[in-house]
């Protein structure tokens, strides 16, 4: 009899150890090469991404939860989630914060190095002259990482900027940029998309051949006053003072800009010819450079700059296996 209660007591057991739950502990303080115990946590999150693939890999036994603690967490690359990351719907994978603490994750770049300019570059404004300071971004990046925005903080910092211009009213003749007034209603769902024409004809010097016309956009109300469109410059011609932009513009440049004053209104971002305020910046990706204009001193400063395009990323073959039982609650 009592071998039979022994043995009872061992089976009894075996259900409780199979759906023990596996946990796993990420922490910015951790580190990937550890085991991701609580006292021994990993650091990222594809750290903790890498050791429940080990873990599906072996064979799941048991629910496998990530418990993620406060702090921030800096994205070098995106995090890619594969069917190959997936749970089961008896042994599901949650990754979660700690109760009572908020993980915060940024695909940011923080700019630090930050040194007053030596020598004023071509088209400073005399307002800005012996007031700018630089920061080069890391030298494997040139080329690759475009900086369009520009944080203090959580404060979004304003690019430098141009007075309101105007396109040429002879764009008022240009069929490529005409748009019927009835073009909602002879448009159907089924049409091909409309394309207006990427040329623009301007006034004046109001735009020059930058060196590094790419970086240089225009922030435009074609046709409309309620619409904005940010459209990267390809190319300037200053004899016929024309401009091309690199994307198509959403209308044509037909309507008036202002009221009382014909042609459709823009301003030209990120030139330094326009950097002209405390507060403002630019970018110049051939120098793989950051100007700068200080409005409070960069000692006290926290510049930041968006790199990641995504943070995390599903992936799975359309009609194949994808990810799934992969939860993730607040």
């Amino acid at each position: 009899m009592k071998s039979i209660i022994i043995y009872s007591l061992i089976v009894g057991t075996l259900p409780l150890l199979a759906s023990a739950e596996t946990t796993l502990h990420v922490s910015p303080s951790g580190n990937d090469a550890w085991a991701g115990t609580e006292d021994k946590p990993l650091a990222t999150l594809d750290g903790a991404r890498a050791k429940v693939r080990g873990i599906i890999s072996a064979g799941l036994s048991a629910p496998v939860t990530v418990r993620i603690r406060g702090g921030e967490y800096a994205l070098a690359e995106t995090v890619v989630f594969a069917p190959e990351d997936s749970g089961t719907k008896a042994f599901p994978v949650t990754y979660q914060a700690y109760e009572g603490e908020t993980p915060v994750f940024t695909g940011g770049k923080k700019l630090t190095g930050w040194k007053p300019v030596g020598s004023d570059p071509k088209g400073v404004t005399d307002a800005a002259r012996g007031k700018l300071w630089t920061v080069d971004i890391p030298q494997d990046l040139k080329g690759r990482w475009k900086i369009t925005s520009l944080y203090d903080g959580t404060r979004l910092l304003k690019r430098s900027r141009s007075p309101e211009f105007y396109v040429s009213q002879e764009h008022k003749t240009d069929a490529a940029n005409a748009q019927p007034k009835d073009v909602g209603k002879i448009l159907k769902f089924e049409d091909p998309a409309v394309t207006f024409s990427r040329t623009i004809t301007y006034e004046n010097e109001d735009l020059k051949n930058w060196e590094n016309i790419t970086d240089i956009e225009i922030d435009m109300e074609p046709k409309h006053h309620w619409l904005m469109n940010l459209l990267p410059l390809a190319s300037i011609d200053p004899a016929t003072k024309t401009a091309q932009f690199t994307v198509d513009p959403t209308y044509g440049f037909s309507g008036s800009g202002k009221r009382g004053k014909e042609g459709n209104k823009y301003y030209v971002e990120n030139a330094i010819d326009y950097l002209d305020e405390p507060g403002e910046w630019c970018f110049n990706s051939l120098e793989g450079r950051v100007y700068i204009w200080p409005g409070t001193p960069l000692a006290e400063a926290d510049i930041r700059a968006p790199y990641l395009q995504e943070f995390i990323r599903v992936e799975g073959v359309e009609d194949q296996k994808r990810p799934s039982i992969l939860s993730s609650p607040g």
